[in-house]
């Protein structure tokens, strides 16, 4: 299920003004850093995430923004990879869910890609998957059709302030091979709902604040 909403700029005069937002929602987030021999897990139930799409005065498209972990990466529209011609084109991330332009083993030599600093001080290595094995989307440009809801004013869950599981955990594997141990830690909530996050409350700031193209 994709849910959809669109905001437009109360500002007389915007460079953006109308923001396209598409949320989608996951029941696990079952992130590991490697996909073979993982000795890194982060996982949390409840995954919300999201794209933008930046608009002018006439509709035209400026910008697409794709939510990656911590943040998410910008791209300038005539860049995005598009379906029908129309369409921008999300990579999903295996089991981390998180948004690419592109698709291939990321965060590998040759191809880093790093969480921002911002979300433990230092940048970290975060490996992830993207593949175009299947596609969801509208009828006639995605192998299978996605039912889009418009959530604005419609969804009575929209406005649950609480978590959407139980909790942030990371899990690190040590000892040895004949005898392994796990560290155990809780890292923080699982996400809040989509009116409870920063995209949300502020739909330009993805196009202000998270970095431009990484080539991803």
């Amino acid at each position: 299920m994709v849910y959809a909403r669109e905001w437009t700029n109360p500002n007389a005069s915007p460079p953006i003004h109308q923001v396209l937002e598409y949320w989608f929602f996951s029941y696990l987030d079952d992130w590991r850093n490697s996909l073979t021999n993982p000795t890194v897990w982060e996982m949390h139930e409840g995954d919300w995430e999201v794209d933008s799409i930046a608009l002018t005065a006439d509709g035209t498209p400026l910008e697409v923004a794709y939510s990656e972990h911590d943040r998410g990466i910008v791209r300038n529209r005539a860049d995005v990879p598009l379906a029908g011609g129309t369409h921008p084109i999300d990579y999903v991330a295996l089991v981390s869910h998180a948004n690419y332009f592109t698709i291939g083993h990321l965060g590998v030599p040759g191809s880093p890609h790093r969480i921002p600093a911002s979300f433990s001080g230092v940048p970290i290595v975060e490996p992830d998957f993207t593949s175009n094995q299947t596609s969801y989307g509208p009828a006639g440009v995605a192998a299978h059709t996605a039912d889009l809801v418009d959530i604005t004013t419609r969804a009575s869950w929209l406005y649950f302030a609480g978590t959407w599981g139980d909790g942030d955990y990371l899990l690190a594997k040590g000892g040895t091979p004949s005898r392994p141990t796990y560290l155990h830690l809780s890292v923080g909530d699982s996400p809040p709902g989509p009116a409870f996050q920063g995209t949300w409350q502020h739909p330009t700031n993805p196009f202000t604040t998270w970095p431009t193209d990484n080539n991803h």
